[in-house]
């Protein structure tokens, strides 16, 4: 996971397949959109991290932005890494939340709170959370952590 990359990178060598195995054309612009009136169709992608499973479906994976004549287009939110390797940007870190734990060399993942009533969002990004929400998450971050490493 990356906080500095913005989208789903992925290994050069597989980039054109999985825009095709998900259903993705490559537009005039270079771009790969899907058909807007088609995205609550598009399949769920999955990640196999040490044996973990973590999905996004389309509404993760598809952005809307406006086309050069004014138009919507759905644009795939996978990019080519230019490398050999994953990077699991903020489109993924938005879903999952990531603890990175470099005293222990160690990164862990948890589904994110959103639209909830415990969650405040204040200045700067920051959020303020119950005492009732820290003290059910807590336990459970620290259980997932000490299950996946």
């Amino acid at each position: 996971a990356d906080s500095g990359t913005s989208l789903l990178a992925v290994p050069t060598a597989l980039y054109t397949t999985v825009q095709n195995t998900l259903g993705a054309i490559l537009n005039e612009d270079g771009l790969y959109v899907f058909d807007c009136t088609q995205t609550n169709n598009l399949p769920v992608v999955s990640f196999n991290i040490a044996g973990t499973i973590f999905t996004l479906d389309s509404s993760n994976y598809v952005y809307e932005m406006e086309g050069n004549y004014g138009n919507i287009l759905c644009v795939s939110a996978f990019e080519d890494a230019s490398v050999n390797l994953w990077i699991l940007g903020d489109v993924f870190i938005m879903k999952y939340y990531a603890i990175f734990d470099m005293g222990n060399n160690q990164v862990g993942f948890a589904t994110a709170v959103s639209n909830s009533s415990n969650v405040q969002q204040v200045g700067g990004g920051a959020l303020n959370l119950s005492p009732n929400l820290l003290g059910i998450l807590i336990p459970v971050l620290f259980a997932f952590c000490r299950l996946w490493f």
